[in-house]
């Protein structure tokens, strides 16, 4: 792993329109598809009970801190942005899919990528254990994986790992080991483990092999992982059972019209054009 220029390994970026986030890079633009990795969700009994029993409670604010099996909820239990190891039985994995199910709407994808508020706006009946931005694993080697095979060099390729913290200063010098904006470069293994090290305080806003090939963003912003590339790679994404992956098209994914209100606000209101 090693520090390198950050102006410099921006540049490629320089014209492409990107999505008004709050770190890093967010693009469409010069790729053939993208696909949005849905975060893991975890639920258990107790949740369960909890929230069917009081559906209008946020837990484990009402309750103080809690040990289920394992997992530890407090009042101040935050989650992180990294990857994250599945809890104990009898905690169980639930989708996205499932989670909108239960709280009796349809998916969209909107509400899905978009911040949890948004999704249980009145009171995040949320009965599972938030990863934020965490896929957890296998779900993480498996996509890392995937990438791997869709790099030249494979999981040994560089590429680079940025770490932006606010939008708009990407643009600034950036020193080695400095608080906000900093560009590492490492192999895709390396990038793996560097993003679910619990010695990373934020995870990296992006990634991206030298070649340019593909693209991976996680913002604070989105409650899921971005991925641009070839059709190749989206499609390895969408065949992966270890992912939930949704696929970015015109007339499902509201963030391909962030500057056009009114398709914007159509998909947000109904899940699609």
């Amino acid at each position: 792993m090693k520090y390198v220029d950050l102006k410099a390994e921006l540049q490629w970026l320089d014209g492409r329109h990107h999505i008004n986030s709050g770190g890093g890079f967010t693009t469409y633009d010069g790729f053939e598809a993208a696909a949005w990795i849905m975060p893991q969700c975890w639920t258990h009994p107790a949740l369960e009970t909890i929230h069917r029993e009081h559906p209008y409670l946020e837990f484990p604010h009402h309750f103080g801190a809690v040990d289920l099996d394992g997992v530890n909820l407090n009042p101040d239990w935050t989650p992180t942005r990294r990857f994250r190891n599945p809890p104990p039985s009898p905690w169980r994995r639930i989708t996205m899919h499932e989670l909108f199910e239960a709280a009796g709407r349809s998916f969209n994808l909107w509400d899905a990528v978009a911040p949890i508020g948004r999704i249980f706006p009145a009171n995040k009946y949320v009965p599972r254990l938030w990863d934020d931005q965490g896929i957890g694993e296998p779900g993480a080697s498996q996509l890392f994986g995937i990438l791997g095979t869709h790099t030249e060099g494979g999981l040994d390729a560089d590429v680079d790992v940025y770490h932006c913290l606010l939008h708009g200063i990407g643009l600034r010098d950036s020193a080695p080991g400095g608080d906000l904006d900093e560009m590492l470069q490492m192999n895709l293994q390396e990038a793996l483990l560097h993003a679910s090290s619990p010695e990373v305080e934020f995870a990296p806003c992006n990634i991206w092999p030298l070649d340019h090939a593909w693209l991976y963003a996680d913002d604070y912003d989105f409650d899921g992982i971005f991925i641009a590339g070839s059709e190749q790679l989206i499609q390895a994404l969408l065949d992966c059972p270890e992912l939930e992956v949704i696929e970015s098209t015109l007339e499902t994914d509201p963030w391909r019209h962030w500057e056009d209100t009114a398709r914007f606000d159509q998909i947000r209101k109904n899940g699609h054009l």
